[in-house]
């Protein structure tokens, strides 16, 4: 309903004297360290430390088609390889798809991502997401995004773990001096119907997070801090393995700053670490990151 009606109002929108298009591109390169190497869809911790590289590209276009109407389209890939823990490497190729349209009421969106995972260089994951959006300025300072969304998830080597699910998020944006800080809190209610019986799950998220601009060595610095939380309440009792009920809990902190060298070109520095809480023993793990690269844009 929601997407046909932004469509319908097409026709009630104006035309620019010029439509205009926008591309952007980004690219990331650096070295990574981590104190247990892991891949968290799977349940599965390695309990081994490592070393990786990592390399990050993102191209994306955005149509600004009339003064109230957008399209946009995008593509970013990602790999990670790592020193000895060969088998961890993974690749993914997402895509997305998208369009607003702005109205006295807000600002009204689809949207829609599609994800290709690999693993050790074989298929592992095809992630879909797609939904609707609304955003908005509250006031000067504040600004709140709310979106609805449809989520699918198809394993290669493990098939039992494919779900289908949906997911309702809220944003809420506040810039306290107008010059580049900013705070963030979100929160993200999910729930995933999983293709066996005791992977079916509803859960709660939510983030903090603050970003503060400055200067290292008279040269603009974007620092930033975040905290995110997630609680999992799973359906079944997983008996195979002595749990009666799996309940997970998840915190992550972090920490990272961007000296900007240029316009163009940025050095990054970056720590998280993550408490992994469940009691399903496989699933309960802790795991420390740090980074550094180099960020290209263009």
């Amino acid at each position: 309903m929601k997407t046909t009606l932004i469509f319908a109002a097409i026709t009630a929108v104006s035309v620019p004297a010029v439509a205009t298009v926008t591309y952007k591109g980004e690219l990331q390169a650096g070295a990574q360290y981590d104190s247990n190497v892991t891949v968290t869809e799977l349940d599965r911790a390695s309990n081994q430390s490592d070393y990786a590289g990592y390399l990050k590209g993102k191209l994306s276009a955005d149509w600004q088609a009339t003064d109230a109407l957008s399209f946009n389209a995008g593509v970013n890939h990602q790999r990670t390889q790592y020193q000895d823990a060969t088998d961890f490497n993974l690749a993914i190729t997402t895509w997305n798809v998208g369009a607003g349209l702005k109205t006295r009421l807000g600002k009204w969106g689809v949207h829609s991502y599609l994800a290709d995972a690999a693993l050790d260089g074989n298929d592992f994951m095809r992630y879909q997401q797609s939904g609707v959006s609304w955003q908005n300025s509250i006031t000067a300072k504040t600004y709140l995004h709310i979106s609805a969304d449809y989520l699918q998830k198809r394993f290669d080597t493990v098939p039992e773990r494919n779900a289908n699910g949906g997911q309702l998020s809220t944003q809420w944006f506040y810039m306290p001096d107008m010059e580049g800080q900013m705070i963030n809190v979100g929160y993200t209610y999910q729930y995933e119907d999983a293709d066996i019986d005791r992977l079916d799950f509803t859960g709660h998220a939510g983030q903090l997070s603050w970003t503060y601009p400055t200067q290292w060595w008279g040269t603009p610095t974007s620092l930033k801090a975040q905290y995110q939380f997630a609680y999992r309440d799973y359906r079944e009792a997983e008996a195979f393995l002595s749990v009666t009920q799996r309940t997970d809990r998840q915190h992550t902190l972090g920490v990272s700053a961007s000296y900007q060298f240029s316009k163009y070109v940025a050095f990054d520095i970056g720590a998280k670490y993550a408490d992994y809480q469940s009691n399903l023993s496989i699933a309960d793990y802790q795991e420390n990151q740090a980074n550094v690269g180099v960020t290209a844009k263009f």
